[in-house]
């Protein structure tokens, strides 16, 4: 029925409006965190490397994180772990933690990677951003995980027709942002 596939898109334009500004609020935190002056990638590793081993593992991650008092449970930690362990290899390096905080805007990216290593500790104002920046990442995984499960509970064939406008096999984020004005316009 007509009602049921409204019903159908407005979760899914949902879920994808959720994952959208969860990542687009990351971001800013990751261009605040970058403009602090004492804020590098050698100091931020040492704040999630506190014994200088050059890696981390997700049960030191786990100590970190409830060290900072940001107290994740096991779940979202390992959510988290995951998020970056690229090449599945069981630990944090250098360039998982520079995923987790390089900001995707280039000219903060250029901002972190131009950055040579600071003497100074991060301050209070870096660290409440870095905790600022992990208890989110922490809130999308567990949030991402849920949104699994909905996901999975979905016809994903029927899902991906639709954002697919111009049945070119693949759709884009212009797909998603134009069919949500629609929806939103339909809903005024």
């Amino acid at each position: 029925s007509s009602a049921a596939s409204d019903v159908y898109k407005r979760q899914v334009y949902e879920l994808i409006e959720e994952h959208l500004d969860m990542e687009r609020r990351l971001e800013l935190m990751k261009q605040d965190l970058v403009v602090q002056d004492e804020a590098t990638l050698p100091n931020i590793c040492h704040i999630l490397d506190p014994d200088n081993n050059g890696y981390v593992q997700a049960l030191g991650l786990l100590d970190v994180l409830r060290g900072l008092k940001l107290g994740p449970d096991r779940m979202a930690c390992y959510l988290l772990f995951d998020r970056f362990d690229k090449d599945l290899d069981g630990k944090w390096e250098y360039e998982d933690v520079r995923n987790l905080v390089n900001p995707v805007k280039k000219d903060y990216s250029e901002i972190l990677a131009g950055k040579e290593e600071s003497k100074k500790k991060l301050g209070k104002d870096s660290m409440v951003l870095l905790n600022r920046l992990l208890r989110s990442y922490l809130d999308m995984e567990l949030t991402n995980s849920i949104n699994r499960t909905k996901v999975d509970k979905m016809d994903v064939k029927k899902m991906f027709e639709e954002l697919d406008m111009n049945k070119e096999g693949f759709f884009t984020l212009e797909n998603v942002v134009f069919l949500q004005l629609i929806r939103r316009s339909r809903s005024c």
